[in-house]
């Protein structure tokens, strides 16, 4: 660390930018996180259609700015589609247990859902800190980030289904299955404090599944 007072007997102007910018960096590495999701940047409320019958509902979606749009696929290799910055992916699946895997150049972040029945909600944000690699956890918590990521949901932009999605994102992907088993490797790796960002869990009752 750069001491200010090396300089002289009292602290000069150098001194003090070298330590402002050590804090800076010091807070960015260690407490910096993605920029949080400002409501009033956010497009007006739309409407959420109902879930069909027998179903259960994944919104996918981007909290803050993305540097880069992140692919969604689950551990059968299905391609649901791709988020950037301000969008939301809303998928209708057939219940059961799922990985998620968030895919972007040569990386992969699992999530995992261990059930999810019909009539259920889960929500899985993507997320850039200032350092460090790409953030893909479980919104599903009751923690103030995911409150206001799930209040967020239904004002971000809804992406629209595009059949040629998938031939595109493969194409740029490369070698989809190795980043699956990558990810799911490192998921197995992750510490038992940071696993339980990545596991997408579900209270009863499902309409209010926080304590006010």
């Amino acid at each position: 660390m750069v001491n200010p007072l090396a300089f002289g007997e009292t602290p000069n102007r150098f001194g003090w930018l070298c330590v402002g910018l050590w804090l800076w960096l010091l807070c960015g590495a260690t407490c910096g996180g993605a920029r949080p999701l400002n409501m009033r940047e956010l497009g007006p409320l739309r409407e959420n259609p109902p879930l069909p019958s027998g179903k259960a509902r994944v919104f996918f979606l981007a909290e803050g700015d993305l540097r880069g749009p992140v692919h969604v696929f689950d551990q059968r290799g299905t391609y649901y589609g791709a988020i950037g910055s301000g969008q939301v992916l809303v998928c209708d699946l057939e219940p059961g247990r799922y990985r998620f895997y968030a895919i972007r150049e040569r990386n992969g972040y699992a999530v995992e859902v261990p059930s999810i029945s019909q009539g259920q909600v889960a929500y899985i944000g993507a997320a850039d800190p200032l350092f460090g690699s790409l953030e893909w956890r479980s919104l599903n918590g009751c923690d103030e980030r995911s409150r206001r990521a799930r209040q967020a949901a239904l004002r971000l932009t809804r992406v629209e289904k595009n059949e040629r999605a998938e031939e595109v994102a493969l194409q740029e992907l490369g070698d989809v299955p190795r980043r699956i088993a990558e990810a799911d490797r490192d998921l197995e790796q992750l510490p038992p404090n940071q696993r339980k960002l990545r596991l997408v869990e579900f209270t009863e009752p499902q309409d209010r599944p926080c304590p006010n």
